[in-house]
């Protein structure tokens, strides 16, 4: 099955900002820990960012075991985006630091 241009476009896109955004966060974090403090700093980030992306996806699956998907998808739904716009409304009150 050939591949259309959007799909592929999309992909690019999507992998882009995959690279970028771990990218920048550490860059926020490392320059101000001391030199000693850096693997620690590092490893917190990674453990941090991977109970961030598992622990909604064990959830998802245990609600999909006891109510099925299509009921499991709505909480779960309304939760990211419950989340991302406390996240976008918290960074938009922040100032900016030049």
């Amino acid at each position: 099955m050939p591949r259309r241009p959007t799909t592929a476009a999309c992909g690019r896109i999507w992998r882009r900002g995959r690279r970028s955004s771990p990218r920048g966060a550490l860059r926020l974090l490392l320059p101000p820990a001391a030199p000693g403090e850096r693997a620690g700093t590092l490893a917190a980030y990674y453990v941090l960012s991977y109970l961030a992306m598992s622990i909604p996806a064990v959830l998802a699956g245990l609600l999909t075991n006891l109510y099925g998907l299509r009921t499991a998808v709505s909480p779960y739904a309304a939760t990211v985006v419950l989340l991302t716009l406390i996240g976008l409304t918290r960074a938009m009150r922040q100032p900016r630091t030049a």
